[in-house]
């Protein structure tokens, strides 16, 4: 059975988002078993409230010390969305994600990254602005969660040192890639994945038919 990784971070929307995550994870492989991870007992307790599977399975822990949360074993593929950028120690938690990941498995990490357009930290900003920040202060009558979103996405790497970090955990083939809309060059996936085992060559046939010399005999 496949197994993967998935956090639950995405500013109070997290049950929807694993509800997201799931539907992808099942196109991809109908029997997986999913892990959701979350430090929020909150945001836990709002997820297990709807209706899953067997195979999926909430955990209450930090994403850089997922073995303390219980997660062992390895898996076939890790999504980090909207989770590196409100980390202390993202790097920390690339090499945990690493560790866990089966040698080929894929790492995705999906989130806003603005810092290397300027265009894009304008549309960024007139969007929270505008509708973002208003409309989660009409939600919710707050709007620092909001706030922050906007300072943090302003803070975060850019794509090429996201890109970067994914390099020095240790992973391969890392590539970017963004989405349509007014998201276009503002919400991007970088994609990993661990360096396959390698292949040990077989010998040629002069050499494996060549039998091992009696014990003392020099070589």
């Amino acid at each position: 059975m496949a197994r993967f990784i998935t956090f639950l971070t995405d500013f109070g929307l997290q049950d929807d988002f694993v509800g997201t995550c799931h539907g992808v994870m099942k196109g991809i492989a109908p029997e997986a078993e999913i892990i959701a991870v979350d430090a929020s007992v909150e945001m836990l307790n709002a997820a297990r409230a709807k209706s899953w599977p067997d195979t999926v399975t909430f955990l209450h822990g930090n994403a850089m010390n997922l073995a303390a949360a219980g997660v062992t074993g390895s898996f076939d593929g890790i999504l980090a969305a909207y989770l590196l950028r409100n980390l202390p120690a993202p790097d920390i938690a690339l090499r945990q994600f690493h560790n866990f990941l089966k040698p080929g498995a894929p790492l995705a990490v999906h989130d806003y990254s603005v810092r290397d357009s300027a265009r894009a930290r304008r549309v960024w900003t007139l969007v929270c602005w505008t509708i973002i920040i208003p409309m989660g202060r009409l939600r919710t009558g707050k709007s620092g969660l909001y706030r922050y979103l906007w300072r943090s996405v302003l803070q975060f790497d850019g794509v090429k040192r996201l890109a970067q970090r994914l390099r020095d955990a240790g992973f391969v083939d890392v590539r970017c890639q963004t989405v349509g809309g007014w998201q276009q060059e503002i919400v991007h996936t970088v994609l990993g994945r661990r360096a396959p085992e390698k292949e040990i060559a077989p010998l040629p046939p002069s050499l494996a038919e060549l039998e091992t010399p009696p014990t003392g005999m020099p070589l």
